[in-house]
């Protein structure tokens, strides 16, 4: 069985992560775009550009605060809800990498009491 590949084309990284955002905001109705400014027309750099317009309240803005993004993405995966955070620039990751591990670590103990 031969199989036929389409021709390939060629994007720039921006254009394939605002693709790859519709495409998954498209087949899955509990995924959420958030972060800053990503709900503008044109959204950060153009990664998400027109996806607002397409897909509302799905896709929206968030203060500037990366750990209320942080654990907002948190959250929402510990509550096996989709998300995608988009962030411009991380200015302190280990700030947020510290974060994430506490937050796992408190859940995990948590489950831990409840098992024990």
């Amino acid at each position: 069985m031969t199989v036929t590949k389409p021709p390939a084309t060629e994007l720039s990284y921006i254009r394939a992560v605002n693709e790859a955002l519709a495409w998954s905001l498209d087949h899955d109705a509990d995924i959420v775009v958030f972060g800053e400014d990503v709900a503008l027309p044109n959204g950060p750099f153009g990664a998400t550009k027109g996806l607002h317009a397409r897909f509302g309240e799905r896709v929206f803005d968030t203060p500037i605060s990366e750990s209320a993004m942080i654990g907002t993405a948190l959250g929402l995966a510990v509550e096996d809800l989709a998300m995608a955070k988009l962030c411009a620039m991380v200015e302190k990751p280990e700030e947020e990498f510290q974060q994430a591990l506490r937050y796992v670590l408190k859940k995990n103990a948590e489950l831990y009491r409840r098992l024990a």
